[in-house]
């Protein structure tokens, strides 16, 4: 859990680095708008383990 959410972190760190770099090209635009998808499913994603994660830990907890 704790390691998924380090990588993504890292990931969207290196890729708003690479934006900056980008910043001065012409596909700047195409790029941004690419940042935001990836972005939003690196979110998703981490919504999704979270979720799993604290499911598993209710239903532990509760026995069901």
């Amino acid at each position: 859990m704790g390691l998924s959410i380090l990588v993504t972190d890292l990931v969207a760190i290196v890729t708003i680095k690479k934006s900056e770099l980008f910043k001065s090209h012409k596909s700047s635009q195409n790029y941004d708008l690419f940042r935001l998808f990836f972005m939003t499913l690196v979110q998703i994603l981490n919504l999704y383990w979270i979720t799993k994660m604290l499911w598993r830990r209710a239903s532990f907890i509760l026995n069901i």
